[in-house]
């Protein structure tokens, strides 16, 4: 490295490459940190943080993506939980359960009751495979809501299957008691109206997941974007 300094020194007149025209002075800072090794260390230091920049640039392309299927995610669950809650609405509707000559309108009831179940699978549907803690934790809610029902629900012909999904038996529904089954399904202590709110919780938690925020965390960049944006 001595006859590397002693070339530049002395090889170069004034710092100026008398064949290229070109300024090559030399900063012997920079030449002492070549021959100590400091700057090959800096050079791989500068490498190492512009790779790392550029894969977080990817990872928040990524993201963006990821969150974008989860406001999709959280839309589909909200929509599901929507129509759930109707089919419990019209459950709770006296008009159902109005008796003609002191008999129920047992086909109307079925119907009803078939599109609640119906409205229930899509819930579970929808929250399955779900990432968030709190929408999983609300749907395990619901189901252990129906789980502790199950012998009652088997009683008037609506059974859980392992899939944790309802399904109605037509012909053992239409059997029932029509009193118990208005007792489940009706009133705001029943089973289903007790669903339904659990249901409302599934959709609570899918909404307030990562509001106003993607899920590489670029809140405070949209403020900022606001802030500078010229007006």
């Amino acid at each position: 490295m001595r006859g590397i300094s002693n070339y530049f020194m002395f090889n170069n007149s004034y710092g100026q490459d008398k064949s290229s025209g070109l300024s090559s002075s030399i900063n012997f800072a920079d030449l002492a940190s070549i021959k100590n090794g400091t700057y090959k260390k800096l050079l791989k230091a500068q490498y190492a943080n512009q790779k790392k920049a550029a894969s977080s640039d990817d990872s928040d392309k990524k993201n963006t993506t990821k969150s974008q299927l989860s406001i999709d995610s959280r839309k589909n669950i909200k929509s599901s939980v929507d129509d759930f809650q109707k089919t419990v609405s019209n459950l709770n509707n006296d008009d159902l359960w109005r008796r003609t000559n002191g008999a129920y309108d047992t086909e109307k009831i079925t119907q009803a009751v078939k599109a609640f179940a119906d409205g229930y699978n899509k819930v579970i549907t929808q929250t399955e495979g779900n990432t968030s803690k709190e929408v999983s934790r609300s749907a395990g809610w619901m189901n252990s809501l129906t789980d502790t029902m199950k012998s009652s629900l088997a009683r008037v012909g609506v059974n859980i299957g392992e899939d944790n999904r309802l399904n109605v038996d037509e012909d053992a529904f239409k059997k029932a008691d029509m009193k118990s089954v208005k007792a489940m399904f009706s009133g705001t202590y029943s089973y289903a109206t007790q669903a339904s709110l659990k249901a409302g919780s599934i959709a609570s938690a899918a909404l307030r997941e990562n509001s106003m925020y993607n899920s590489s965390g670029t809140y405070a960049n949209m403020i900022n974007s606001w802030f500078n944006t010229s007006v």
